[in-house]
């Protein structure tokens, strides 16, 4: 206030100018995740299996994806593979398996939680895997995973298209960068070395590429 307490010098805090934003921008980011949908696929891996617990110890194929709820509270999750067929009359829905699943309406998917759906090509009927087949290009015939609570379409993810082929361009690119920092740390009892390996570069989940590998297992298995 100057010599006559007429004017008020309000100054500026850059600090707390800051961290008013960010209070801001927090409670927003926070409220959106309260009243929304949102799911993130963690994990989305096709493998090879071997184990003496499932298949009479014969090898299969799995395709494993992992999500985790973010947002709003869903019930009954299913996911299913959502593609067009290949003449584009119809539409073709595979549902995938959840892990340690329930099958009450109650059955509920809360924010943090993570689910598993997978395919396991020995669980797959003659039908099943005909269906599967018919999936040639996940971007022309619009290849979609599909999350479902309660039996309404939730959440879709889109498999295939350019977002997916530079994806994995950069993980190509992410191993190879990776493999430089790989580090022999010592030899096992059976004599294999021991490798280290560093987390120095991200990668990205691909639907389209372990969806179509795991496809392509299934071409000649019984």
């Amino acid at each position: 206030m100057d010599e006559k307490g007429l004017v008020v010098n309000w100054g500026f805090d850059p600090v707390a100018f800051c961290t008013a934003l960010f209070a801001i921008w927090f409670a927003f980011h926070e409220a959106r995740k309260s009243n929304n949908v949102l799911i993130k696929i963690r994990k989305c891996v096709f493998s090879g299996v071997q184990s003496i617990d499932e298949n009479q110890c014969r090898y299969f194929s799995k395709l494993t994806i992992l999500l985790q709820n973010r947002g709003i509270s869903l019930h009954n999750l299913h996911v299913s593979l959502n593609f067009a067929e290949k003449n584009g009359c119809g539409s073709i829905n595979v549902p995938l398996k959840r892990e340690n699943s329930k099958t009450s309406n109650h059955d509920e998917f809360a924010r943090g939680m993570l689910a598993e759906f997978y395919f396991k090509s020995y669980q797959l009927n003659d039908a099943q895997k005909s269906l599967l087949r018919d999936l040639k290009d996940a971007q022309k015939q619009k290849a979609r995973l599909c999350v479902y609570s309660q039996n309404y379409l939730a959440k879709t993810f889109k498999a295939g298209g350019t977002l997916d082929r530079l994806k994995h361009k950069w993980n190509n690119i992410a191993i190879r960068i990776k493999s430089g920092f790989e580090r022999q740390v010592g030899i096992n009892p059976e004599g294999m070395p021991i490798i280290k390996r560093y987390n120095v570069v991200p990668t990205f989940e691909i639907l389209e590429f372990n969806i179509m590998s795991f496809i392509s297992s299934c071409e000649g298995s019984e």
